[in-house]
């Protein structure tokens, strides 16, 4: 029926893993973005609820600044392990009592909240570490994507610094240099 074939053994295990990959794909990417949008939109409730009104949450575009916080190896590692490891804590607190928190109005929102404080005792260190994220993310200057058009700074009359960054001076450029510079050193 067949005929016998000699098939490389490359050939064949490389066939054998892009089939795997490939059948893994959708299912990979689908939890992945699920879950991601999740923790966006909790992530955005929480902030929403600690800083209500004007500006939103999104306008400044805390969620924004919060991922490159946690992504900058720079930012202190203690600060963006506080924030992971305590939104943790509150994504279970949240499973468990309140599986519809993003849905909530502010003020049931506001309650819960303080109920999660009452029962967690590093809630309030937490908190106010999300709240220096949101802080942040209103007084960055609108070159690096945060606080478009300045909203934050219009909303809180702020008076910004001369010189702005632009791309030949900004924290990304610093970094680099940085870097640059401690591989010279390390010649």
């Amino acid at each position: 029926m067949f005929a016998h074939q000699r098939i490389p053994r490359r050939k064949f295990l490389r066939w054998t893993l892009s089939a795997f990959f490939f059948s893994a794909l959708p299912w990979c990417s689908a939890c992945s973005r699920t879950s991601s949008k999740n923790e966006q939109k909790l992530w955005e409730a929480l902030a929403g609820t600690l800083f209500p009104g004007s500006p939103g949450i999104e306008q400044i575009g805390f969620y924004h600044h919060l991922k490159f916080v946690l992504s900058d190896n720079n930012y202190d590692p203690d600060i963006r392990r506080a924030l992971t490891g305590g939104f943790r804590d509150f994504q279970g607190f949240v499973r468990k009592n309140v599986p519809d928190f993003t849905k909530l109005p502010l003020k049931k929102r506001h309650h819960w909240l303080k109920t999660y404080i009452r029962t967690n005792d590093d809630a309030e260190n937490w908190l106010a570490r999300v709240l220096t994220v949101i802080w942040e993310a209103t007084l960055l200057d609108p070159h690096y994507g945060i606080n478009k058009k300045m909203i934050g700074w219009k909303w809180l009359h702020h008076a910004y610094g001369h010189p702005r960054p632009d791309n030949s001076a900004d924290y990304f450029d610093l970094l680099r240099k940085r870097r640059q510079s401690e591989t010279i050193r390390t010649l």
